[in-house]
């Protein structure tokens, strides 16, 4: 791929490792600003390329995020550190339906995570939802948090989940 053609908010795979996903965030002169989406490390997620890089084979554009999407990453919101994948369960977590619904220390597969904003009698509030696979079970389930921050969704998230790595 040709300097030119790369926009911002492409995603990228890189040589074999096509389970890592990077979304370019910047364009600079004489090399790319990139964010890992999939597979996130604790420390940096940003990486700085040279436009030889998309040159190579292996290199393979995926999609192209919306300016919404994008935004996240570029700013650095902490919600981009939510991932689908194999998660450890920290405590219990009760539904209306299901007490627990998922158990302390199960593995579950988190499939989906979706975010919401709606105006309420409280104000703005915030909702995130995780759809997730129990291993054994054939049907998903699903987990609902609603808080008046967005911080509050993600302290949640990672006060009950641990993501386990699988590729190390």
């Amino acid at each position: 791929m040709k300097l030119e053609e790369i926009k911002l908010g492409m995603v990228f795979t890189f040589g074999i490792r096509t389970d890592l996903e990077y979304v370019v965030v910047s364009l600079h002169r004489d090399k790319v600003m990139l964010e890992r989406i999939t597979g996130r490390s604790e420390t940096s997620n940003r990486h700085m390329y040279g436009y030889g890089h998309f040159e190579h084979s292996l290199t393979k554009l995926l999609r192209t995020m919306d300016e919404k999407e994008l935004f996240a990453y570029q700013t650095k919101d902490p919600v981009c550190d939510q991932e689908k994948g194999i998660y450890r369960v920290n405590k219990d977590i009760d539904t209306l339906l299901d007490q627990p619904a998922v158990r302390e220390d199960e593995i579950i597969r988190i499939l989906e995570i979706h975010w919401d904003d709606y105006r309420s009698y409280q104000g703005e509030q915030y909702k995130l939802e995780v759809v997730y696979q129990q291993f054994g079970k054939e049907k998903n389930g699903r987990l609902a948090f609603y808080a008046p921050e967005k911080m509050g969704c993600i302290r949640w998230f990672w006060d009950n989940f641990y993501k386990i790595n699988i590729h190390q």
